[in-house]
């Protein structure tokens, strides 16, 4: 969005990124990637493949995070700031009015017709009335009414870019809440599997001692490893409940029984220097940041204002009745131009002038941070989304060579070559490849999902979900030339 030729009646919506070859049609990929079936619990664990439910999620998040809520009504807050600064074009309009009762008293010397004189006392009750209507319209207010107009439409457009990073914010949280239950789902289904195993080998195991094939020591040895699987898939089980927590507090609903993981997401960046440039370009909270720089230049322009002179025009209408003696009436009309030239304010003004230009150069200096930032997280979603799928690759492998090598050994074991403890190690060998999977991918799908976020694309309505989507025009419109009513937007 740009600052420049904008209408003063309106403010636009952020228009939509530019597309671009490396990053390609966001919204249809992603959502045909997330659609698609992938990554399920079936890879791992053998269970069956369910309905996806990370769109939902999604979804969910979007229409009934509070805290995305609170983020829209601070945007309407912010809003009523353009009708504040765009009252100082506007007359103001006050009517007074008095009644009563009024005695008053008067003695004085006094003439009578007899010998000698009396002093005289007059007592006089009336019922004073008077009313006025004034009607003040500002003219010049040194430059503070159009300074203030724009200083505060930009803080409405910082304002709106700090709501979809919000908005960005509160999906990656559902993203990773969703998939911190889909990888603990997955750890307590192998370690239950393991556990089982192990449970059946044990007894089998038992069972070669009795005929005297085996020592106690093996046996002692598969009561280990049992027993530490089982302090395992408690332990698994105690995370996976700490999960779905969090998985109600960021989503707004329990999470189902069995849940899918999607596909690797596609279109993404083709390059780390392609997503740096992104993210400097579209991201959010640095947009933000270059906006509340802007707001700050503007607030100093408003502040000098106030040691230019005022011109405004007065208009006033009075009548009344019985305000001097019983009887008389009074009635007045003005019109007066009023011009108030500042010579000293006590020195008020110009230390919040002052004030003001540090503000700027703080917005500045904030500014750099926000970019900085910004090219940090870009640069370390990167590396987390790309080093996650070269350990998801290597890990596959693992996996493939622990099952052939856990086969050998229990060939070998079955003929005497090998050991109980042999074929426990690459039992949990295994089982540590597969659990190392299950996280990588894990990592996999929020590390690309903080990519987008980085980059700016992590909204609802570049991910297509199915909702109703806010628009921050609406409220703005409403309000922005609202001259009286109390009725917020959402009311």
């Amino acid at each position: 969005m740009k600052a420049n030729s904008m209408p003063m009646n309106r403010l636009p919506i952020p228009s939509p990124l530019p597309s671009c070859e490396a990053v390609g049609p966001i919204r249809k990929v992603l959502r045909a990637s997330l659609l698609a079936s992938g990554l399920l619990l079936t890879a791992a664990t053998g269970g069956q493949a369910q309905e996806f439910q990370l769109l939902d999620a999604l979804e969910n998040a979007y229409e009934s995070n509070p805290r995305l809520k609170a983020a829209r009504a601070e945007l309407g807050a912010v809003n009523e700031r353009v009708p504040q600064a765009l009252s100082g074009w506007r007359p103001t309009v006050q009517v007074t009015a008095s009644a009563g009762k009024e005695r008053s008293f008067s003695e004085g010397g006094g003439f009578s017709a007899g010998a000698g004189g009396n002093s005289g006392r007059i007592q006089e009750t009336t019922t004073p009335r008077q009313g006025a209507i004034e009607i003040v319209q500002p003219l010049y207010r040194g430059g503070r009414t159009v300074a203030g107009t724009e200083r505060a439409e930009n803080e409405v457009r910082a304002q709106r870019f700090r709501l979809e990073n919000t908005e960005q914010t509160v999906l990656l949280d559902a993203v990773t809440a969703y998939m911190d239950v889909w990888r603990d789902m997955a750890e307590v289904r192998l370690n239950e599997n393991n556990e089982s195993r192990l449970a059946r080998q044990l007894e089998a195991t038992r069972q070669r001692f009795e005929v005297g094939e085996i020592t106690r020591t093996d046996v002692a040895q598969a009561e280990s490893r049992l027993a530490g699987a089982r302090a395992e898939r408690i332990a698994a089980e105690g995370r996976l409940n700490s999960s779905r927590a969090v998985f109600r507090e960021v989503i707004g609903r329990e999470a189902a029984e069995d849940l899918s993981a999607p596909e690797a997401v596609e279109g993404m960046p083709e390059s780390l220097s392609t997503a740096i440039a992104l993210a400097e370009e579209s991201n959010p909270s640095l947009q933000a940041a270059q906006f509340d720089e802007r707001a700050a230049e503007r607030q100093v322009r408003e502040r000098e204002g106030e040691l230019l002179p005022e011109i405004q025009l007065r208009g006033r209408l009075s009548a009344g009745r019985e305000t001097s003696f019983a009887g008389s009436k009074n009635e007045a009309a003005s019109l007066m131009a009023e011009v108030t030239i500042p010579i000293y304010q006590a020195g008020l003004v110009s230390s919040q002038v002052r004030e003001a230009k540090q503000v700027e150069n703080q917005r500045r200096l904030e500014g750099e941070v926000s970019r900085r930032n910004v090219r940090q997280e870009t640069v370390t979603a990167w590396e987390e989304w790309t080093s996650s799928q070269a350990q998801i690759t290597s890990l596959q492998a693992q996996i493939e060579a622990a099952e052939v090598a856990l086969e050998g050994v229990q060939q070998e074991n079955a003929v005497g070559a090998r050991t109980l403890l042999d074929v426990l190690d690459q039992e949990q060998e295994l089982l540590d490849a597969q659990v190392s999977l299950v996280r990588a991918r894990r990592e996999d799908i929020v590390a690309s999902f903080r990519l987008l976020s980085a980059i700016g694309r992590l909204t609802a309505e570049e991910l297509g979900l199915d909702v109703a989507y806010y628009e921050p025009e609406e409220d703005y419109r409403a309000v922005r030339d609202s001259w009286f009513g109390l009725s917020t937007p959402s009311e």
